[in-house]
């Protein structure tokens, strides 16, 4: 068996998704580009996979700050109504996208799968079960991103998981999108590899104690028993964490010169800094949210963390909306019906910002009492549904009549 056979072998029995009732085709042949778990080398000498890169503190950092921050967000179906909208709780989908997917996962179990997957490896999978009898969304389960393949079959949009052979219409998977659905490890794995390089790098010169690599020299001939016994006894005296810094007594006219650069030079900790930049940039996490800036303010963070919000989360928020809509709504019920990531809590600013707000909104009648109580997650109280306004300020339709009732106390 050829090397490509037994490619082909292991990446057909790669590790699969169980217990669904997807969709089958039957009797179709199929190509097999699909997604394979194996890469090669990048010019750093690394390999590095989407689940290998996880081990790059910055990635998963990145990935569990998205995925982690997104899944913590209330997600509701919502009813427009004449005064605004409602939580749709008798909907058959609240329950699955707001508490239960399915029986083995929370919302916030699935959605932390869901966008994670989406971030490695560009697309994240989740299967739609539905009724036997009504056709409505019943459950939903992640599905592993490893495999799958989008084809035309037919003339018609399919996905094949090539794990299971199991064929899917796009209508019965919700699939969330990274930038264009290209992996950004993929797409970056050089950025990732020198990263990666330089971890190893540091690993192994700590690990040698400290000592870097070099030549034992000598004016004489040695035989083949005695270049052995050289050297093993120089590595087992001065290899290893443990000898580090022990002295060396060479004999026989033997000299030692260093081969390698040392850290300080190839600017070992410039390179690791810059590389964690590298990757913040890559998923648009600022590097103080992943503990990467130590030159930052309590002020700062905190204009960091709206901006995360505005511009990272919000666009992920969005796509993940919007294929809940179309995926688990009827068609009939889009008009007037929507799911929705209530993300106030991550926009709203410090106390005396929102104190200044509220105090604004609740002085020109734009908000209740009871609605600035829901925006601080406090309990309404009874007569907050009043709109207020200030005592100087009066509805135009209403100036004539309150002038006239001055002037008749004036006359009086």
């Amino acid at each position: 068996m050829n090397f490509a056979t037994m490619r082909f072998e292991f990446e057909l029995n790669w590790p699969r998704f169980r217990g669904t009732k997807p969709a089958n085709a039957e009797g179709r042949s199929y190509g097999q580009n699909f997604i394979s778990p194996f890469r090669a080398l990048t010019k750093s000498g690394t390999s590095v996979t989407e689940n290998s890169s996880l081990s790059l503190s910055a990635v998963y950092a990145c990935v569990n700050k998205i995925s982690s921050t997104l899944a913590s967000l209330p997600v509701n179906v919502f009813r427009e109504t004449a005064s605004g909208k409602d939580i749709a709780k008798a909907h058959p989908s609240q329950l699955i996208v707001s508490g239960q997917p399915n029986e083995g996962q929370t919302s916030y179990s699935f959605m932390e799968r869901l966008v994670s997957d989406a971030l490695l490896w560009g697309r994240g999978f989740a299967m739609i079960e539905r009724g036997s009898v009504t056709g409505r969304p019943v459950a939903i389960h992640n599905m592993s991103p490893v495999g799958m393949e989008q084809k035309m079959v037919d003339g018609a949009l399919m996905y094949k998981d090539n794990a299971t052979g199991k064929m899917y219409f796009p209508d019965d998977l919700i699939i969330v999108e990274c930038f264009r659905g290209i992996s950004p490890i993929r797409t970056h794995m050089e950025n990732l590899g020198l990263a990666s390089a330089a971890v190893e790098y540091g690993a192994r010169f700590f690990g040698s104690g400290g000592n870097v690599g070099g030549f034992l020299m000598t004016d004489k001939s040695l035989s083949e028993d005695q270049y052995k016994r050289l050297k093993n006894t120089w590595s087992a005296q001065y290899g290893g964490i443990g000898n580090a810094h022990e002295t060396a007594i060479l004999e026989h006219g033997l000299k030692f010169e260093r081969s390698t650069i040392p850290p300080d030079e190839a600017q070992f900790i410039a390179t690791r800094k810059f590389q964690v930049e590298e990757i913040a940039r890559i998923f648009n996490v600022p590097p103080v949210l992943i503990q990467a800036d130590s030159g930052t303010t309590y002020n700062n963070v905190e204009q960091q963390q709206i901006i995360f919000a505005q511009q990272t989360l919000i666009p992920w928020a969005r796509r993940i909306e919007q294929e809940l809509d179309r995926k688990l709504l009827a068609e009939r019920e889009r008009t007037d019906h929507f799911t929705h990531f209530e993300m106030r809590s991550l926009l709203r600013g410090d106390l005396s910002a929102r104190q200044e707000f509220y105090t604004a909104m609740l002085q020109h009648g734009v908000m209740t009492i009871n609605e600035v109580r829901n925006a601080e997650d406090m309990n309404t109280v009874e007569g907050g549904d009043l709109h207020l306004v200030q005592v100087n300020q009066l509805p135009l339709n209403s100036a004539e009549a309150y002038g006239d009732k001055l002037s008749a106390e004036d006359d009086d």
